[in-house]
């Protein structure tokens, strides 16, 4: 279901930014708004490419070893270190795009 929601939303999230970024007149170059598409790029990229993989093999682990294995634990934690990746990338956006530093 994520794939389903979240990736559309992401790019039109990233085309209202664009049409925004003209709109308010700052310019794409500016360095807080190359570093919010740095960071998009990376959320995407991690949604797109790298969820899937994991969630896969902690459905495998769990449907081999069961929920409370080590080998599940072991996909869990990976799982949850990513997510804590993204989510400080995402809170460092939120923050830039408040500071708009250089702006």
């Amino acid at each position: 279901m994520g794939s389903r929601i979240y990736a559309p939303l992401s790019l039109l999230l990233l085309v209202l930014g664009i049409v925004l970024v003209g709109e308010a007149g700052y310019e794409h170059s500016d360095p807080w708004i190359s570093f919010a598409y740095l960071a998009w790029v990376i959320a995407f990229l991690l949604g797109a490419a790298v969820y899937p993989r994991v969630l896969k093999r902690l459905e495998g682990a769990v449907s081999e070893h069961g929920r409370a294995s080590p080998e599940a634990g072991g996909h869990v934690n990976t799982f949850l270190s990513l997510n804590t990746i993204e989510i400080t990338l995402l809170l460092l956006v939120v923050i830039d795009m408040a500071v708009k530093p250089g702006a």
